[in-house]
């Protein structure tokens, strides 16, 4: 799966200190190889919960589904630093900063997958077919006038 969300997306959503608090292991100033691997998880978890769209199924789409969506690349984004801060002891804590954090953003990506409203990234990727079911009509006769005559009943 191609990963959903990069460092710069993180660092648009929080900052980039609370970044490189969470993901920097070894004290420096560059976050460590954990973060590609919890960016990984959490996009393929976002993949998962999304995936039951079939517009957005494929990869490319549901990468760009979730670059156009705010709320969308929010909620990958809030996964990941979940994710992060559940991995080192310092963040992890009962009611520390990243409680509910993870059930939060599992609830969005799970509202966009199965929501009554429109996101604007639809128009771009794909319509959400969970929300605009494509049905097929199975017409049975339909009685229509003959060319030039009046119809002869009540119809």
């Amino acid at each position: 799966m191609v990963p959903l969300v990069d460092q710069s997306d993180l660092e648009q959503c929080f900052s980039p200190k609370l970044v490189l608090q969470v993901f920097v292991d070894d004290g420096g100033r560059q976050v460590g190889p954990r973060l590609q691997g919890i960016i990984q998880a959490a996009s393929d978890e976002a993949a998962a919960i999304l995936g039951k769209v079939p517009a957005w199924r494929d990869p490319v789409s549901l990468k760009r589904f979730v670059q156009e969506d705010a709320s969308a690349r929010y909620a990958v984004c809030q996964l990941v630093m979940a994710l992060g801060m559940n991995a080192k002891p310092e963040w992890y804590a009962k009611d520390g900063p990243s409680t509910g954090w993870r059930s939060e953003a599992r609830k969005v990506l799970n509202d966009l997958a199965q929501r009554e409203g429109r996101s604007p990234a639809e128009d771009i990727v794909g319509t959400n077919d969970v929300v605009y079911p494509r049905a097929t009509i199975n017409r049975g006769f339909e009685f229509a006038r003959r060319r030039g005559r009046e119809p002869t009943s009540g119809f």
